[in-house]
């Protein structure tokens, strides 16, 4: 009996030892990811969930990978894809893998802003996208190439740290007017700067009779109409004229419009042109900071100016009331992008709507894969581009860089 219990001890003691030896942890992998119903374009976040691990390694099926515990991705192309995720301790390892579908989207990204920007202009010269200005930037100008998907830095604005400012090109030369300097709170500034992009240089020119912020200027017959804006920050005024500039005397104009209705006092609004004519939308009318939780909300409101008769006019409100929007034309239709419904801007939106002036209504499209507020945008080719954009605060700057194809989205719907 004594040699059968000996036997029994030895071979528990052997039983436990193999057990503590093989009693090894092992991960074990899981994720999720969002949106499940992501396009072309759209940003994927991936959330970890595994346990016991202390490595990743995310395989997204299109030849990208990644080592981070949450990471984000982008998918550029339609298609489905199979995610695979890989969890490692030093025990071992376990792998898990998600099937994720990838729609047909009307929205590409493009490659990055070298710069963050906001409250910022762009402008078109021989298909390229100039960018200048915003928040957060000094004096950084930069171009983008749209046969390379690539940005180079140009030679820096004469003048530094402008936002709200506006500009167009008239005769293959960039014009760069007014704006508000961020910089120390300076103020409103009425300095007007051309950039010739062959020789990759600035010149000084007349300034504007007024100083002006968060004005809008557009090229009509070989001259600039600078329309709205505002002066210093509390407001103390609204812009009514219209100042004209020549280039070809370095010499302004300035207009008052004729009897009736006239542009509604108002800031942080989109404008374009179509058939000819500006239209102005959205914006706010509120001059200084609101009393802390008091949210202020943006406009509706759309107003049109004809340049051949000097006057304004009233068209169908925005479905969005919103601020801080960028707005573009492509075939004759004006397209109201991004913005805030609210100043100070908390609930930044990726909505777009379309606008027809012919029958004056407005169409619901594809939204912009992230809410944007003061993004820019320029056109080419029937292609609109928005460079750059922010989210919560003014210095909340962003250089992500999208395209839009309005064809493709009246396709599809």
């Amino acid at each position: 009996m004594k040699k059968i219990l000996t036997v029994f001890l030895v071979l528990t003691i052997i039983l436990i030892s193999s057990c503590k030896e093989d009693d090894k942890i092992l991960p074990v992998a899981s994720f999720f990811f969002s949106p499940s119903d992501a396009g072309a374009g759209d940003t994927i976040y991936f959330k970890n969930n595994s346990l016991y691990a202390n490595t990743l390694d995310w395989d997204f099926g299109d030849g990208h990978t990644s080592t981070e515990e949450n990471p984000f991705h982008t998918y550029s192309e339609e298609g489905n894809y199979t995610v695979q995720l890989t969890a490692y301790n030093d025990d071992g390892s376990d792998m898990t893998s998600k099937s994720l579908s990838i729609k047909h989207s009307c929205w590409k990204k493009l490659a990055n802003l070298p710069t963050p920007r906001h409250i910022h202009m762009a402008t078109i010269v021989n298909n390229k996208i100039y960018v200048a200005g915003g928040a957060t930037t000094w004096n950084e100008f930069e171009a983008y190439d749209i046969s390379t998907n690539t940005w180079a830095a140009k030679a820096d604005m004469p003048t530094i740290d402008r936002e709200y400012l506006a500009g167009c090109a008239v005769n293959g030369k960039i014009y760069v007017i007014g704006g508000y300097y961020g910089l120390d709170d300076i103020g409103t500034t009425d300095i007007l700067e051309e950039y010739d992009p062959a020789t990759d240089s600035w010149n000084t020119k007349s300034p504007m009779p007024t100083k002006r912020w968060g004005h809008a200027a557009f090229p009509v017959n070989g001259k600039i109409y600078v329309i709205g804006g505002a002066l210093d920050w509390p407001i103390t005024k609204y812009y009514k004229t219209i100042e004209i500039y020549d280039p070809a005397s370095d010499s302004w104009t300035t207009l008052t419009e004729q009897g009736g209705t006239s542009l509604t006092d108002r800031w942080g609004f989109g404008a374009c042109m179509a058939n000819d004519k500006i239209y102005v939308m959205g914006g706010i009318d509120v001059d200084d900071y609101p009393p802390s939780g008091e949210n202020v909300p943006g406009m509706r409101i759309v107003e049109v100016y004809d340049p051949a008769l000097n006057v304004w006019a009233k068209k169908a409100s925005m479905p969005t009331a919103r601020l801080l929007l960028a707005s573009v034309t492509v075939n004759n239709k004006i397209y109201a992008i991004g913005g805030a419904a609210e100043y100070r801007p908390k609930n930044f939106t990726a909505i777009v709507e379309e606008y027809d002036p012919v029958t004056d209504t407005w169409v619901n499209n594809a939204t912009l894969p992230e809410g944007l507020v003061a993004p820019a945008a320029c056109e080419l080719d029937n292609i609109i581009y928005i460079p750059g954009g922010g989210g919560l605060t003014i210095y909340d700057a962003y250089n992500t860089f999208y395209s839009y194809d309005p064809a493709c989205d009246t396709q599809s719907k």
